[in-house]
């Protein structure tokens, strides 16, 4: 590539900024909207203060694993002020702070996804017990904001692939119901996020 051709690309995207497309770990407006939807109903100032700890905080329901991982709490539930976030009132009251912590998430787990090797798994064709689905970058990460990358991983460490090579999970060899229903939610979230 020339210098000409260079300058021309970098001359387009600064006149239009929207051509340049999102990392993979951040998600479109729709993908936010549904997120948002899923999980509070789209209420930033959601918290649900079930499963101890910190609870699950705002629009997208973060919780305390989450923020850490993203760099907004340490071990002992304090705000480290990142992005001008030193209280859980700071997180509550302004949106646009929020969004920037869900994209600091989604960024956390999709490196986990990636240094897990999840992301091998990217296009390939899964048989659900809800109907067939592909696995996409967008699936792992609202399924991995639901359960962790890790469970994700999990998930799909136990796929089996059928005649037709498309992956399905045989849950007559699972013993443990818990295991059961965390897949089925991660399958759930992998279908409905699937675009």
């Amino acid at each position: 590539m020339n210098n000409n051709e260079i300058s021309n690309i970098s001359m387009n995207i600064t006149q239009n900024p929207s051509s340049v497309p999102n990392p993979p770990y951040i998600f479109s407006d729709e993908m936010r909207n549904r997120l948002g939807f899923l999980e509070s109903r789209g209420d930033y100032h959601a918290h649900n203060t079930s499963g101890g700890g910190i609870g699950a905080l705002g629009k997208y329901q973060i919780r305390r694993d989450g923020l850490i991982d993203a760099g907004y709490i340490n071990s002992n539930n304090q705000w480290l002020g990142k992005n001008a976030i030193y209280s859980q009132d700071d997180f509550f009251n302004n949106p646009d702070k929020q969004e920037q912590v869900l994209n600091d998430y989604l960024k956390s787990n999709y490196r986990q996804l990636q240094n897990k090797g999840a992301l091998n798994y990217l296009g390939n064709r899964v048989e659900g017990i809800a109907g067939v689905f592909d696995i996409t970058d967008t699936g792992l990460l609202a399924a991995s904001h639901r359960e962790g990358a890790g469970a994700v991983n999990r998930y799909l460490n136990n796929l089996e692939k059928n005649q037709d090579n498309n992956y399905y999970m045989n849950y007559n060899k699972i013993t443990n119901p818990n295991l059961i229903q965390m897949f089925k939610r991660i399958e759930t979230r992998l279908r409905k996020f699937e675009k």
